[in-house]
């Protein structure tokens, strides 16, 4: 399929910020991504390559970052929302060996009935960390559970609001504590700073918002 100049652009501009993002997200998210552009563009091979091979040198500052808020939570149950599937994958190996049982609950979540199994185990407490995505972040009723990560931020303050909301909820009876993750001189950076920039937008045009966000 042929593309115009300007298609061809936006195209190129997507897929750089999409290796952005997973290199945000972790080492693992990274890997994966370049690993899949291997395969798919023969004529950067030598230097995904070489990409790739001190991708899997890295120590993710933003893991060490949350395992260190962990530490400090101690045994409280939390949600932890990202937007990589590799990274959710890595952070429940992380969470089951050094801090709890953890389960990942994301769009593709085999069947309804294990969907709603991890929820009701996650409630019942035999569950201590949900890792989630945003395809599975809507219609969560998790009023029970007080803490929540925003390991990867979203570039829409709507979509952290729902993210939020699924806590932060009628019948909540603790303080919410949220933690947003962000790594400097990253595309986390700049996310952060189109998120204060929308909502600093919205509170001129519309008024305020929810003091949450």
């Amino acid at each position: 399929k042929q593309f115009s100049e300007a298609q061809s652009r936006a195209i190129l501009i997507f897929q750089a910020i999409s290796i952005q993002q997973s290199i945000s997200s972790s080492p693992k998210a990274a890997i994966r991504t370049l690993e899949k552009r291997y395969e798919t563009h023969p004529n950067e091979r030598e230097a995904l390559k070489e990409i790739i091979s001190l991708a899997k040198k890295i120590e993710s500052s933003k893991i060490k970052l949350l395992k260190q808020v962990l530490k400090e939570v101690k045994k409280e149950q939390a949600v932890i929302f990202c937007l990589r599937k590799a990274t959710a994958e890595e952070l429940k190996r992380i969470l089951d060996k050094e801090f709890g049982k953890s389960e990942v609950y994301s769009g593709d979540v085999s069947s309804p009935s294990k969907r709603k199994k991890i929820l009701e185990e996650f409630k019942e407490g035999k569950i201590q960390y949900l890792v989630a995505t945003d395809a599975a972040a809507e219609g969560l009723n998790l009023q029970h559970c007080n803490i929540l990560f925003n390991y990867d931020l979203h570039w829409n303050p709507m979509k952290i609001e729902q993210r939020i909301g699924r806590v932060h909820r009628f019948g909540q009876e603790k303080d919410v504590t949220i933690f947003n993750l962000c790594v400097k001189d990253t595309i986390d950076d700049y996310v952060l700073h189109v998120l204060f920039q929308k909502i600093d937008l919205f509170t001129m045009t519309i008024g305020g918002m929810e003091t949450i966000l």
